[in-house]
Formats: C-alpha cells, structure tokens, sequence
C-alpha cells in the first residue's frame, strides 16, 4: 500500500529521516519509490526532503532551501553525528546571502 507524503515523519528542519520513516512502518522500498516518483528529493544517505512543485522547484529560493537543508542533513547525519558547517554552508543556514556560492559542496 503507498504511503501519502504528508504522512512521512519530519523532524523540526523538514527532513524525512530514514530510521525514524523505518520506525512508523516505511520501507526502503517506500522511500525509492517516492524518490523516482519526484515525491521525496534524496539530499545525503538516509536523509530526504518532500519535493517542491516543478515550477517552483526551479526558483533561486527553492534551490536555496534545498541547499540549506542539505547542509543540515550532512551535519546531523548518522554517519557524522552532529559536525559543524562553515563556509558557504554555515551562510545558508543562517540565511545570509552571497555573490557566487559553491552550491556543490557542503562545507
């Protein structure tokens, strides 16, 4: 049976963690489909965001958010634990802007 989207735990950030998904009964299975379906963005292992709408998804905030919350997602991974952000990174979490960031890379 699929799951509806608003029906995957997120945590205070936004984010779908895989463990917490595990806990409530969605599968890795579940989480694949949703990311082929365009329902779920893979951001870093185990970590996932609901997608935003096709045209929105293109806007510079939406590419932002993603970013930002990318940045979260690797530096409360599981793998990590909680590291610490700089650069680029820490500028996207806190909002700040800049002329030309490495939106490759989190830092």
């Amino acid at each position: 049976m699929r799951i509806p989207i608003a029906d995957y735990p997120r945590d205070r950030p936004g984010l779908i963690r895989r463990a917490t998904a595990q806990k409530i009964g969605i599968s890795d299975d579940d989480l694949g489909a949703a990311v082929k379906r365009a329902e779920l963005v893979r951001l870093t292992r185990g970590v996932f965001m609901i997608a935003p709408p096709d045209a929105e998804a293109r806007t510079p905030r939406a590419r932002e958010e993603r970013y930002r919350l990318a940045c979260i997602a690797a530096a409360t991974s599981a793998r990590t634990g909680d590291a610490p952000l700089s650069h680029a990174s820490a500028a996207a979490l806190h909002g700040l802007p800049l002329l030309s960031p490495d939106r490759g890379t989190v830092h």
